[in-house]
């Protein structure tokens, strides 16, 4: 089971809403700690094909880059084992989603909506997560670089003013 999706069918007047269905709203949470270094807390609204998507907290900050190459590497290397331990998560978040589709069948009751749209909201805040901190992963390692060709050609020019400082004499003609 990949990553949900939304879904407009149960929005009234949608292409695809024939038959009318009752709408929820659900609020979903993903709490995320990987010690000492990395904490993620989001929230998400979705209500009648609204959805917004907050970063409650994040330390270290969505968008801190660091100010050198230590400060980022870092960086870059605390979120690659972020990315890590919710990479092994994945097959816990498909399997919730799944006993929560399973429940959604079992039930025969009006709360089978609630359950569904529970499912949806976690699903989907889960797949945002993932997509936040892929494209922080691209602006970490884009910053890296920078500052890698930022300190070679800081080098090169430190070198190329050192060759020109050299006294120039006759000996070196002789």
């Amino acid at each position: 089971m990949g990553p949900r999706e939304l879904d407009d069918s149960n929005i009234p007047g949608s292409a695809a809403g024939g038959d009318e269905k009752p709408t929820t709203t659900t609020i979903s949470t993903i709490a995320v700690r990987a010690a000492p270094h990395t904490t993620i807390v989001i929230a998400m609204l979705k209500s009648l094909g609204y959805i917004e998507l907050r970063i409650d907290e994040m330390k270290p900050r969505l968008l801190e880059i660091g100010s050198n190459i230590a400060e980022t590497s870092t960086l870059l290397n605390n979120h690659n084992d972020l990315v890590a331990r919710l990479r092994s998560k994945q097959d816990q978040v498909e399997e919730l989603l799944s006993r929560a589709d399973q429940l959604v069948t079992e039930q025969k009751d009006s709360d089978v909506i609630v359950y569904e749209a529970m499912a949806d909201s976690l699903g989907v805040a889960w797949k945002e997560l993932n997509r936040q901190l892929e494209l922080r992963g691209y602006i970490l390692e884009d910053t890296l670089r920078f500052y890698e060709e930022a300190q070679k050609h800081d080098q090169l020019f430190t070198w190329g003013d050192a060759i020109n400082r050299i006294p120039e004499t006759d000996t070196f003609l002789k």
